[in-house]
């Protein structure tokens, strides 16, 4: 019987690092699905208000932008979900949420410089255009979003205790 006592704190110690698994995977890929979906929903609501029907082109929009939250969702996002700890400042909702969108739009910028001929003019590229906008928006729903799934966790954590 002292046997199986001893192994109490070592399932403990599993069942905390699977639920924080858990947490960093889901949480992470729900907050970018979130994050992306509202920029698509932005561009699809907004032709229906403006009398524009090119909705294969925002297909293909939605598609790109997709391919650039998901890359940004594997490189930056899962990392921080794994490494920074629930009680971190940085998961506050009005602190991830700024987080996410100097985030977005300083990733939006440097795609934007990178991809795009440019003449030596800065404010061809940093400054406010559509895409930085967008990915402004994406960053801060995201990081609102990863803050209040965090808090969430974090709270549920705290009930099981």
């Amino acid at each position: 019987m002292t046997h199986l006592k001893s192994m109490k704190p070592l399932k403990n110690l599993f069942v905390g690092v699977a639920s924080t698994s858990y947490f960093g995977f889901v949480g992470s890929l729900s907050a970018a699905i979130f994050g992306w979906f509202v920029i698509d929903a932005i561009l699809f609501l907004l032709p229906s208000t403006t009398g524009t029907k090119n909705y294969s082109g925002l297909i293909l929009i939605a598609v790109f932008s997709g391919v650039i939250v998901f890359v940004t969702w594997i490189a930056i996002l899962l990392p921080i979900f794994f490494l920074v700890p629930l009680r971190s400042l940085i998961w506050r909702w009005p602190v991830s949420t700024l987080i996410g969108g100097v985030s977005g739009w300083v990733i939006m910028s440097v795609f934007s410089y990178i991809s795009s001929p440019h003449n030596g003019s800065v404010s061809s590229w940093i400054f406010l255009n559509g895409a930085n906008c967008l990915a402004a928006v994406c960053g801060a729903t995201t990081g609102l979003f990863s803050g209040l799934i965090a808090q969430s966790f974090l709270r549920s954590l705290k009930q099981d205790a």
